[in-house]
């Protein structure tokens, strides 16, 4: 009965501190409008760009059993293998199966609360065997305060990031017993699923572990020491083990990724004295943008028993100082900008920044727990400098209250009340005033009350810096977008769709189809710059590319068919094929195939800031014929604006709009475009541009995009006027714009020749197979991005894929008729499955080498 009892109270500590984080945060996003089918969502920041547009992606490659090695839906095609390594490695990803794009908001909202309580449940469960004199109630205190520390909460919507919090106490416990009793099974299999998971959170990890473990030698040097083998064994060979994964994201980063964060100054930004007394306000919320600081709250309380850690007398005074030393390379990271980089695998975040800070966090709760865990030892004179340090510390704070602008007043107003809480809990927990039993659960409940207020002041700060986004600018014309796309071509036959007003660069993941637009910090740099040269607008660390704005020649060139536009400008041969509500699908007569087939050996040109430019340098290296595509026309200025140094300026004059007026001379038959290079709006938050002409008014794209508008089709003796009117700002000032006309009847017959070509396409998942015939030497060129994952064959013989123009590939090909076969499988990923049977293998061995080492006996607990 014993037994059956206390398995009934350990179900029951197990389920509350599985329920606890969920109700929590339940409540708090219900108070905020989030719940299940409500009109708010809870995709926040990169939620609402990538992951969830992610986990549609890997939902429909489940359903239509594509390729987990290669997706076409974004960047012209990359790598869906890597990008499930950082942002699709969760135990939930495959519960996507079950969902759809339209519901998968709240599906997304659903995993992300069962996270929190998974979080919850692993910390009970593990904490509970590391520290098994830990009373029940403090164990759920702890696994609440670890489920909820500020990391986590601020930083909710970047759902994969929970999934290391789950698996990080399995970990420990595993190391723990590694440490103790010599067992690896669990440190092994838990640290393996981490890195196939996440490699770049499993990397912090692992700089984590080894410190961990070698500050826990301190507690029994001389047989801990004894385990150093073991750890360095079996941290290794999860790492083999886990090389089907790493080796080929490992590769693809080398090869696709950016360079190493060069070092321009020793210390961080934004550093000060009380950053981290400020980040320990109940509620304290900065910005998980840029200028952030190190988040690391995990609760008032947990925080004042980690710090009388070092007042416990029971520890000894090496134990006191491999912790505080442990601290201080903790903290001295958050300071000194080559110890930040490394923590971060020598990138600077692209916000989010202080990836490693919930290490710390970690570490005092771990803390906490050792105080705890001598909960009887605890005495008045233990706490009185952990709380004196941090009211001194917080006082600092507002002193230099300047510095910390984010502090509120109600997050002061209730910071001070539960400290003092606290100071009378410990006073009466000491005193034995009340039963140490109800003590406790006084204890249990202020920290867990106050985690739920810290959270609701977490979720506030999301809400006021990002925005959690209405259902409808998530899935508002998903059902019109659904049944025009519904009206595409379904031959088989491969074409990409470019959309105008797209919700996010990676609406072609969303809505499954193949798209040149993307998000994602896992891009192909080398392809994106290309890109970015040819007009599709890919700029600072290329983690975004975007279709629109861009020329009628580009759409033919990289296989766009359709394009989903709001925009009525009338493009040339586009076709309208069908509408619904404001959104019109029109089908593009000219479109080519994936590949060209150049006249001669494609030789690379060079390509510099002009993008029409490169468009026409592009066609005659493909072609070896200048079509004479583009010729700049004037255009007469007709507003009566200031000019200086061929810059224009306009004010509002009833502080409503703006309006520039010009006309257009004759334009021959043509395609207009009109550049508006370095526009500067006066109000930043509202920067619009409507475009008149007489055939259409169309509110223009400003956004990722270049300021390239397109004016539509007009006729040989044509002259008309046109408006570009500015809302909402007092003033306005560009560049003189440039008039950009393609010469359609040149275009038509470079869309020819390319039609006139001999070559027979087919694509399914990651192999394309295709037939060409050509009269001499000459290059296929696949508008592709160039990835060593490609292989290719030619009549059953391998052939070598080569770069063009640096990101693009293209093979050789002599004269004659031929087939060509290509396949793509992630660089590194045979070798990586044969290194992760490997490292099994050698596992297996030294655990049952170590099994059958009887004399080894286990180590005694501290």
């Amino acid at each position: 009965m014993t037994g059956i009892k206390r398995n009934k109270k350990s179900l029951l500590v197990y389920g509350t501190s599985f329920t606890l984080p969920i109700g929590i945060m339940f409540f708090v996003l219900f108070t905020n409008n989030i719940y299940w089918g409500s009109d708010t969502t809870i995709l926040a920041s990169d939620a609402f760009h990538q992951y969830v547009n992610f986990n549609i992606l890997i939902r429909n490659v489940l359903h239509d059993t594509s390729s987990f090695f290669y997706s076409f839906k974004a960047g012209l095609g990359f790598n869906l293998y890597a990008l499930m390594s950082y942002y699709l490695g969760s135990f939930f990803t495959p519960l996507t199966y079950f969902f759809n794009g339209e519901n998968m908001a709240d599906a997304y909202y659903l995993f992300i609360l069962l996270k929190f309580g998974l979080i919850g449940l692993s910390a009970s469960y593990c904490f509970s065997r590391i520290y098994p004199k830990l009373n029940a109630k403090l164990l759920i205190l702890l696994s609440t305060s670890y489920a909820l520390m500020s990391f986590s909460t601020s930083q909710l919507e970047l759902i994969n990031w929970l999934d290391t919090f789950i698996l990080l106490p399995f970990i420990l416990l595993g190391l723990h017993r590694l440490t103790i009793e010599g067992k690896l099974g669990l440190y092994y299999v838990s640290l393996c699923l981490l890195l196939v998971q996440n490699y770049f959170f499993g990397y912090i990890t692992a700089i984590f572990l080894t410190l961990w473990f070698l500050t826990n030698l301190s507690w029994d040097f001389k047989e801990r020491i004894q385990r150093l083998r073991d750890f360095i064994i079996i941290s290794l060979l999860a790492v083999l083990s886990s090389s089907f994964m790493l080796l080929p994201t490992y590769l693809d980063l080398k090869h696709n990724g950016d360079q190493f964060t060069r070092l321009t100054s020793l210390f961080t930004e934004n550093s000060w004295y009380f950053d981290l007394f400020a980040k320990n306000f109940v509620g304290s919320y900065d910005t998980t943008q840029y200028q952030a600081l190190p988040t690391i709250y995990i609760g008032l309380l947990p925080l004042v028993l980690a710090l009388s850690f070092f007042t416990i007398k029971s520890i000894k005074w090496q134990v006191k100082c491999a912790y505080l030393m442990l601290l201080i390379v903790l903290i001295i990271s958050f300071i000194i900008q080559p110890l930040n980089l490394f923590w971060q695998g020598m990138h600077a975040p692209n916000m989010f920044l202080y990836r490693y800070s919930w290490v710390v966090s970690t570490v005092l709760i771990l803390m906490a727990a050792e105080t705890l865990s001598r909960l009887e030892e605890l005495k008045l004179s233990h706490v009185y400098l952990p709380i004196l340090m941090l009211i001194t510390g917080f006082t600092g704070a507002l002193f230099f209250k300047s510095h910390y602008l984010f502090l509120t007043n109600h997050q002061i107003a209730i910071t001070f009340p539960f400290l003092a809480a606290y100071c009378l809990l410990l006073y009466s927990l000491v005193k034995r005033i009340l039963p140490i039993r109800q003590m406790v659960v006084l204890m249990a409940c202020f920290t867990i009350f106050e985690m739920g207020c810290n959270t609701y002041f977490q979720i506030k700060g999301i809400e006021q810096e990002w925005n959690f986004p209405g259902r409808t600018a998530y899935s508002g014309d998903f059902q019109a977008t659904e049944k025009l796309l519904a009206k595409t071509d379904n031959s088989g036959l491969f074409y990409r769709i470019g959309q105008d007003n797209h919700y996010s660069l990676n609406d072609g993941m969303k809505y499954h189809y193949n798209s040149i637009a993307q998000f994602s910090s896992v891009k192909n740099k080398q392809a994106a710059q290309v890109l970015d040269r040819l007009g599709f607008r890919s700029d600072g660390n290329h983690a975004t590319i975007a279709y629109h704005n861009n020329t009628l020649l580009m759409d033919s060139l990289f296989a766009i068919k359709y394009r989903l536009s709001q925009n009525p400008a009338e493009i040339y041969r586009f076709q309208k094929i069908a509408q619904i509500d404001q959104l019109s699908l029109f089908q593009n007569q000219n479109d080519l195939p994936l590949v060209l087939l150049s006249n001669g050996l494609y030789n690379d040109v060079n390509l510099n800031q002009n993008q029409i430019y490169n468009q026409e340098r592009f066609v005659e290296a493909l072609t070896g014929e200048n079509y004479h595509l583009y010729n700049e026309i004037p255009i007469e200025l007709k507003s009566n604006l200031h000019m200086i140094d061929n810059r224009l300026f306009a004010n509002s004059l009833d502080k409503e709009s703006i309006t520039v007026n010009y006309r257009v001379n004759d334009p021959k038959t043509s395609q207009l475009y009109l550049m508006i290079n370095n526009l500067q709006f006066s109000n930043q938050d509202q920067q619009n541009l409507l475009l008149k002409t007489p055939r259409f008014s169309a509110q223009q794209e400003l956004t990722d995009a270049y300021p390239l508008f397109n004016l539509g089709t007009y006729s040989k003796g044509e002259s008309f006027d046109f408006s570009l009117v500015v809302m909402n700002n007092l003033s306005v000032s560009f560049d003189q714009p440039q008039l950009f006309a393609l010469d359609l009847e040149a275009y038509q017959r470079l869309i020819d020749h390319f039609k006139s070509q001999k070559v027979e396409l087919a694509v399914k998942n990651n192999h394309i197979n295709l037939h060409y015939k050509t009269q001499k030497e000459a290059s296929l060129l696949f508008t592709l991005p160039y990835d060593k994952g490609w292989k290719a064959s030619r009549d059953g013989k391998p052939v070598t894929i080569t770069k063009a123009q640096g990101g693009l590939m293209k093979i050789n090909v002599p004269k004659g008729k031929g087939k060509i076969k290509m396949t793509f499988i992630p660089e590194g990923l045979i070798l990586g499955c044969l290194l992760s049977l490997i490292g099994f293998l050698l596992f297996l061995i030294y655990q049952s080498i170590q099994t059958h080492q009887t004399s080894k006996k286990p180590l005694h607990d501290k």
